[in-house]
């Protein structure tokens, strides 16, 4: 009798067990539904590329998010070398009788190097702290799991896409590199915002530039920290680059719909899939006038049906901030 009542009683206890279990993987599975929603709202796809549920999370947490590193003793030191440097100045050329004194805006930065001076306080905290950081094994706590810092790496090396963030807008875009850098391409070479230069002489213009300086030194039109400022000698110089950002608040509610469902391509007004070949009316952005145009694969432009109402459903890419 004691045996029955008991398999009755762990059979129940069994049963009331395993429905709490199923209902917390349930639960489980509708908020990892949820939490991929909320991160799907922060992403747009433009790309032929399948972005997979954590690589969805990784992107939508945004272009700023600083993943968790391995601590870098080399850039620990480095860093406190800066800061030792620092102390010693302080200390080499304190004094309580402040100085008002008006920086330069040309200054060049000092590499004079403070001698060691006997034993200080100053000396002593350099010593001790450096031996504390040489022996500093920090515990690290990653902020991402190891399958989200694969994707980083995987994305990182992918030379098919192009991840930038959207024009006025907190969502992070996927576009394909060749649509990035042919949309770019026809931005350049409208021929109304930028000009081509065909023959560039840049040693030429380095010596006009440098004798230019010189003679205002000579005329005494320039200080001398000006002029160590501004002279060629011994400077490299970078070239510029630009970067273009899509415009997809100007994409209609449908359209955003369908390329997150991996619909068709869309490029006619009434999101019907059209062939290349087919000429439409559309808003020229650049020129703000109305022509004719051959509908690239490139992106969805804002088309004008026959009856002159258009329809703003086209991701434009442009360097200037307006709307």
């Amino acid at each position: 009798m004691g045996h029955t009542r008991r398999y009755y009683k762990n059979k129940k206890r069994n049963k009331t067990k395993n429905k709490h279990i199923r209902f917390k993987q349930n639960l489980a599975i509708e908020n990892k539904k949820q939490d991929l929603n909320f991160h799907k709202e922060f992403v747009l796809n433009l790309s032929k590329r399948d972005i997979t549920e954590t690589e969805f999370k990784v992107i939508a947490k945004g272009l700023k998010f600083v993943p968790t590193n391995k601590c870098n003793h080399r850039q620990l030191i480095k860093d406190f070398q800066s800061f030792e440097r620092s102390l010693r100045l302080k200390y080499y050329f304190g004094t309580n009788i402040r100085i008002a004194t008006k920086n330069h805006p040309f200054k060049i930065k000092s590499n004079f190097q403070v001698p060691i001076i006997g034993d200080n306080s100053i000396e002593k905290y350099i010593f001790y702290t450096k031996h504390e950081l040489s022996n500093y094994m920090p515990t690290i706590k990653y902020n991402m799991s190891k399958s989200e810092r694969e994707c980083i790496k995987k994305l990182k090396i992918d030379n098919t896409i192009c991840i930038h963030k959207a024009d006025k807008n907190n969502t992070t875009v996927i576009q394909n590199k060749r649509d990035y850098l042919t949309e770019g391409e026809s931005q350049l070479n409208d021929g109304i915002h930028y000009t081509k230069i065909i023959n560039i002489d840049i040693e030429n213009t380095r010596k006009i530039v440098n004798k230019l300086v010189y003679r205002m030194k000579e005329n005494d039109e320039i200080d001398e920290m000006s002029f160590k400022f501004l002279r060629e000698e011994g400077k490299t110089f970078k070239t510029p680059k630009a970067y273009f950002l899509p415009k997809i608040h100007k994409l209609s509610t449908e359209t955003l719909e369908m390329y997150q469902n991996k619909s068709e391509h869309i490029l006619c007004y009434d999101f019907r899939t059209q062939s290349y070949d087919e000429k439409r009316r559309y808003k020229d952005c650049t020129g703000m006038k109305r022509n004719y145009f051959q509908t690239l694969e490139s992106g969805v432009y804002e088309i004008y049906p026959d009856d002159k109402k258009y329809v703003q459903a086209y991701c434009d890419m442009s360097t200037d901030g307006g709307g």
